[in-house]
């Protein structure tokens, strides 16, 4: 649960917590080693000429700086006159210092290397990447207007230099995974695991979200009446770490940048005070471009931590990674490790039934709101935007998927070893951990059942004309991120999320906005809630000390600010 959220909520029992083993040293993955770590090295080793350090004391410096570990045979042969080039301001990586003239253009076609050499379905030679650059320049209409280049010899072995593409040897059948080697890159991310506590061992995940579309199974085989599908689609970010304390505020990608429903001016929302990132592209899709972005950010919220983040294959979270370390980008506080190539159905925490209960919830929001629309003889479909999507998105994650829901998700994946499993019978009675799960599970199942009665109501009453199975509803094939679909299809899914898009949705429903709130507007609804609190029978003496410590705050606010008027700009972070 957020840190605001009851105490009255299941958590993980502490006695499981406390019997996780300390991090102690262990080896990590070696990976290539740049002319900018080497250059980093000499620097550690010869800048103060008093002082050597020895091997072993670089060896756990350069670890603790990039999370690489060395042998002394590297360290030896780094230090000798082989490389006594990078020493001084006189080297310079031109490679990674050139910029490159049609980002966007590269960005796509980096990813798509990315995944094409992953997937195992054809062998990238440089001829490829060069009719490759040729299509994603007509696909992306930010070039339009230009004259297209040459995508010459010379630009290729650029852009090869700038992403670090080498060519790399193939072993085997990429798509045949071999089911040995699986269970032992498995058990290396379980001892790796085995090193952090709990609450340090996080999981992200996309899932995307139809937020508005209807539950009328009939629509998916004949056409709309008078109009086009109502599944306008948005990507959603999750991440949690193992014992559930720590929800991350998700990142919310959609088809603009400002969708209509977040207003302008003076009526303009700040999306970010709902406890969110937004970010846009004309596929609504998580891109390398983007993911970087997201591990730089994550970066920064685990300062003074030292976590690890577990990803699934994506070819944007591996292009992503690249993406940093080609520009010599560090993650100061995370480790990244990707769990092994098909076991994320089984292995993922966050597929495990997180996203599958943040669906539940926040689809039976949206299918009581369009039974009370209809009631009131309105069409949902056309009051239904973005912004109350985001609005109920961020409740049904904050306030809905608790951290027992979490917790017992992380201990069903096949990730954790060790003291990291789940209590015995005998103590989960004891701690009341059997009980939290067994509520968590009625809680679903209720929600669940709910949806079901809507979806027979809306059909009943002629509103929808043939009801959807309520598993189909709430969790749709089309919601399913596929990372490998069909040559011609993932190019164009890959030029729609790299072409600009507009700063906002031409496309959304006309909905009323609001007037801007004053702040005596504002302390009127507090005084008005006060009145209703001690009014009402029931004890609501905590209710009315958050209403108390709320006006101070407002009051305080109003006098120190007199031009700053609005409740909205006085939400907004500085």
């Amino acid at each position: 649960m957020s840190e605001s959220a009851s105490s009255m909520d299941p958590q993980l029992p502490e006695t499981s917590k406390a019997l996780i083993p300390l991090p102690k040293p262990t080896k990590k993955r070696r990976r290539e080693l740049t002319n900018t770590h080497r250059a980093e090295i000499r620097e550690f080793f010869f800048h103060d000429p008093d002082r050597k350090p020895s091997q072993k004391e670089i060896i756990q410096w350069f670890e603790n700086e990039h999370y690489h570990t060395l042998t002394q045979s590297q360290v030896s042969k780094i230090l000798s006159p082989q490389y006594s080039f990078l020493d001084g301001a006189g080297w310079v990586d031109k490679s990674r210092n050139r910029a490159a003239e049609y980002p966007d253009l590269e960005d796509a076609l980096y990813h798509w290397e990315r995944a094409a050499n992953k997937s195992g379905r054809i062998s990238v030679t440089g001829e490829i990447l060069q009719q490759m650059a040729a299509k994603f320049w007509l696909k992306l209409p930010q070039y339009s207007s230009l004259e297209p280049p040459k995508f010459s010899t010379g630009w290729l072995a650029g852009f090869k230099a700038r992403h670090n593409i080498k060519r790399r040897k193939k072993h085997g059948q990429a798509a045949e995974v071999d089911k040995m080697q699986m269970e032992l890159d498995l058990a290396e991310i379980r001892d790796i695991c085995d090193l952090y506590q709990m609450a340090d061992i996080f999981n992200m995940d996309e899932t995307a979200l139809n937020y508005r579309a209807s539950p009328d199974s009939s629509l998916s085989s004949e056409a709309v009446p008078g109009g086009k599908l109502k599944k306008e689609r948005m990507t959603i970010c999750f991440c949690c770490n193992a014992d559930g304390t720590q929800k991350m505020d998700p990142w919310c990608i959609g088809t603009a940048q400002n969708p209509r429903s977040f207003g302008t001016g003076k009526n303009h929302i700040e999306v970010h005070n709902l406890g969110l990132v937004w970010r846009a592209n004309k596929k609504a899709w998580m891109t390398g471009q983007l993911f970087r972005e997201y591990l730089r950010w994550f970066n920064l919220q685990m300062t003074g931590r030292k976590v690890l983040l577990l990803l699934d294959g994506f070819s944007s979270h591996h292009a992503g990674v690249d993406l940093l370390e080609t520009q010599d980008i560090q993650l100061t506080n995370v480790r990244v490790e990707f769990l092994p190539a098909n076991t994320t159905s089984v292995c993922q925490p966050l597929d495990q039934g997180i996203i599958r209960t943040f669906k539940a919830y926040y689809k039976k929001r949206w299918l009581q709101y369009q039974l009370d629309n209809y009631e009131a003889g309105e069409d949902p479909h056309k009051k239904m935007n973005v912004l109350q999507s985001l609005r109920w998105m961020t409740e049904a994650w904050r306030e809905d998927v608790t951290e027992t829901t979490i917790a017992n998700c992380w201990l069903k994946s096949r990730v954790l070893k060790g003291q990291m499993t789940p209590p015995t019978r005998w103590q989960a009675r004891q701690m009341g951990w059997e009980e939290a799960v067994q509520q968590d599970k009625d809680s679903y199942d209720r929600v669940v059942n709910l949806a079901r009665e809507a979806i027979k109501e809306l059909e009943n009453r002629h509103f929808i004309k043939e009801g959807q199975d309520v598993a189909t509803f709430l969790n749709p094939q089309d919601e399913i991120i596929e990372d490998e679909p069909e040559d011609d299809d993932f190019i164009e899914q890959i030029a729609q999320a790299y072409a600009r898009v507009p700063d906002t949705d031409p496309d959304g429903p006309e909905v009323p906005l609001p007037e801007p709130i004053s702040v005596p507007q504002a302390l009127g609804a507090v005084s008005t809630l006060r009145t209703f609190a001690e009014q009402q029978k029931e004890d609501y003496t905590v209710f009315l000390r958050q209403l108390r410590a709320l006006e101070r705050e407002m009051k305080a606010f109003q006098m120190g600010n007199r031009t700053q008027t609005t409740l909205e700009r006085f939400f907004v972070a500085k």
